[in-house]
């Protein structure tokens, strides 16, 4: 049990001050640390350093600190100019000895202490909570089985997905098999690969098994963007499901926050939870990549036990702004596309598909996670011509050469304006604002303003400096006004696009959400942003004032910029080589375009780029798998 210090308190942390300076920790993680060794009077550089980069993890996206990769643990987006510092790191031994030596670190059968230390894994208590919730949650849903007649299940696949030799090995028919007999699904692929299409046509043969009762089915995503995406993809497709189900599939998604219930006064916790679970049958999750850890312990606590939960999402994009990739943890270790389902559950497939492609079955006996998850690899956007999809296989697998010679041969769909300095980049980017970025006009209708937003956007990996977000939409917007495109005649002139980049729960506007200012359609004399709705065909209008924090939203970051897709896309690399920018991150960027893509930057640095891989600390997958 930890007990409080009766010392006049630890010696300054000096030995923080130069993590701080290079901006690796900030006056929150400092203190934080100075805090939690008040607490029992302990010292120690090492300690210190520990503790405060525990408090960090969480906000560079992982769920712990570890040990044995100090330096790595942390990514920093340089100053504009500036190189990245050298930092007096201590052995990765010393801080694993000062950590376990403390009475504010436990073990993770410890209750007391406010950080657990699993292995060399160090955690904030509640993350280390978080994790160990939605693991045995996870591994619970995956272990429930659905009980369906294996002949009624077979006439039902089969009439929803046809057998079509030119298309075998029928990935899709395998997912909505799985869904059928799992309460966990997990479908993954890139875009165009199906899945939205896969699920409308799972969730008509579910209704079919269920007969004429209605399933109760909610459809949720991370982002009010991504549940629109969504919604507009369900309804598309339902026209295609037999006559007899398509009014029992719902058309109007929503946002998770919302599906939990939103509670006002308590806004850490959900009206929705394992003392009250969702009232569903069925639960589809769009855009699972951007789920961070925490939100998915809660979602998962909230599933009825009997329910489907079936995530879809991309495992290659990147993973959620906060703490956690728990689509990528759900996902088989390495590849995380050659394996196969358990021997057990392959002779359970068997009485379905009896035909079903030994190459799905794997050599593991026993049942688990593996049973659950389907990857789907036939791009219907992306074909093998497309230079968009050549790209992004390209940038998965690493391969440098490869594309640079897709991008300088002038594929179709692809171009690369290589440039040395600033000035070309922002010449280059000029030419293409003007010729195709969208400039709403007042009085135009609000549906049909917001649709036009995604015809162009201009994508970055930096926050900061010329070549930043920050700095292009100041630039951006200089040009417009200057051909008279735009007309700014104060901060909120009419085209104006807006970016939302905090979560205001009561009002449904959440981080990443994208607005546009136009005249009230009813008194044009006032100002109003308008977004679109969640799930729904229109729009939701607010005054200005009522707005959370907000920015510009002429150029975005390629984490913004996740759950949208643009028929072209500008992305603008940056002036040198970043930590930040690695292969996840280009292929998110390339991969929101649907018809066009244009990289402008140097070969260096989008070299240097590829060959960086994101890795997240955290243990869910060790866990699962």
């Amino acid at each position: 049990m930890m007990t409080m210090a009766t010392t006049a308190g630890p010696a300054p942390l000096n030995g923080l001050a130069p993590f701080q300076d290079a901006q690796i920790l900030n006056e929150i993680d400092c203190q934080f640390a100075k805090a939690m060794l008040a607490m029992t009077g302990e010292t120690g550089p090492e300690l210190a350093l520990g503790l405060a980069l525990a408090s960090r993890a969480p906000q560079s996206g992982h769920v712990c600190l570890t040990l044995s990769a100090l330096s790595r643990t942390v990514r920093v987006e340089p100053r504009p100019g500036e190189p990245v510092p050298e930092l007096p790191w201590p052995e990765p031994e010393a801080c694993l000895a000062a950590l376990r030596a403390s009475a504010l670190v436990g073990d993770p059968a410890s209750t007391g202490t406010p950080l657990v230390l699993d292995g060399d894994r160090l955690y904030l208590r509640r993350f280390w909570v978080y994790q160990a919730q939605l693991a045995k949650a996870l591994s619970l849903k995956a272990a429930t089985a659905q009980a369906i007649d294996p002949a009624a299940l077979q006439r039902a696949l089969w009439a929803h997905f046809p057998q079509d030799p030119a298309a075998e090995p029928n990935r899709q028919r395998l997912a909505a098999l799985v869904a059928c007999l799992h309460g966990l699904t997990v479908i993954t692929g890139g875009p165009g690969t199906g899945k939205t299409t896969t699920v409308t046509r799972l969730l008509g043969l579910l209704q079919d098994l269920a007969g004429t009762v209605p399933l109760r089915i909610a459809l949720a995503a991370p982002t009010g963007k991504a549940a629109a995406r969504l919604a507009e993809a369900i309804r598309t497709n339902r026209a295609k499901l037999p006559e007899h189900v398509q009014a029992l599939i719902p058309t109007e998604a929503t946002t998770i926050h919302r599906l939990l219930g939103f509670q006002r006064r308590t806004p850490a916790h959900f009206y929705h939870d394992r003392a009250n679970p969702l009232p569903y049958d069925v639960i589809i999750v769009d855009e699972a990549s951007m789920i961070p850890l925490a939100l998915m312990a809660k979602l998962v606590d909230a599933v009825p036990p009997q329910a489907r939960l079936i995530f879809l999402g991309d495992q290659d994009q990147l993973a959620s702004v906060e703490a956690g990739a728990v689509l990528r943890d759900l996902c088989p270790p390495g590849d995380g596309r050659a394996f196969g389902f358990s021997v057990a559950f392959g002779t359970l497939l068997r009485q379905v598909w009896p035909d079903v492609p030994a190459s799905f079955i794997s050599d593991v006996a026993e049942p688990g996670l593996r049973d659950c998850v389907v990857h789907l690899t036939v791009s219907h956007r992306f074909g093998a011509d497309s230079g968009i999809g050549q790209l992004a296989r390209a940038i998965n697998s690493q391969d440098v050469d490869a594309v640079l010679r897709i991008l300088r041969a002038g594929t179709s769909g692809v171009t690369f304006i290589e440039t040395a300095d600033e000035a070309g980049t922002l010449q280059a980017l000029r030419t293409l604002t003007l010729e195709f970025a969208p400039v709403p006009q007042r009085g135009d209708d609000p549906a049909a303003a917001l649709t036009g937003l995604d015809r162009f956007a201009v994508l970055s990996a930096h926050r900061n400096g010329a070549l930043g977000v920050a700095g292009l939409n100041r630039t951006l917007q200089g040009w417009l006004k200057a051909t008279g495109k735009i007309d700014p005649d104060g901060e909120w002139f009419i085209g104006r696009p807006v970016l939302i980049t905090e979560n205001d729960r009561e009002q449904q506007l959440f981080n990443g959400d994208i607005g546009l200012v136009l005249s009230d359609v009813d008194r044009p004399a006032l100002r109003r942003v308008y977004f679109p709705s969640a799930g729904e065909p229109g729009w939701r209008a607010f005054a200005p004032g009522r707005l959370p924090a907000h920015d510009s939203a002429y150029a975005l970051t390629i984490h913004k910029s996740q759950g949208s897709e643009f028929h072209q896309v500008a992305v603008v690399l940056p002036g040198r080589e970043s930590p930040i920018v690695t292969k996840e991150l280009l292929y998110t960027a390339i991969t929101r375009a649907k018809h066009h893509v244009t990289v402008i930057g140097s070969a260096a640095v989008l070299a240097s780029a590829i060959r960086s891989s994101v890795q997240r600390a955290s243990g869910l997958q060790d866990r699962l798998w």
